[in-house]
């Protein structure tokens, strides 16, 4: 069985209503979401710190504000992946 076949059975689990599927997809979203921060900023900060060891330059791209960009980049990749990964999953709703 794949990652979404499975990440569908725990959808699917005992949830018929479409209430309760979609707060089952935002907990798993939030649990994700909550456990790949940690991991992000750690590598976020490691970039950022290691910007430092380049010298003078370092201080005027500080001035630039390229940690800054860097961190919105970061942030902008992370949640493009979010939005492909869980969006699959979405179903349009007709009455």
């Amino acid at each position: 069985m794949g990652f979404f076949t499975k990440l569908q059975s725990v959808l699917f689990a005992g949830n018929k209503s479409w209430l309760a599927q979609i707060l089952t997809g935002a907990g798993l979203g939030l649990v994700t979401m909550g456990a790949l921060t940690g991991f992000v900023e750690y590598y976020k900060a490691n970039a950022i710190a290691n910007l430092g060891q380049l010298g003078l330059v370092s201080g005027i791209l500080g001035l630039s504000g390229l940690d800054t960009s860097i961190s919105i980049i970061i942030g902008s990749y992370l949640a493009g992946v979010y939005i492909k990964t869980f969006a699959a999953g979405l179903k349009v709703i007709k009455k």
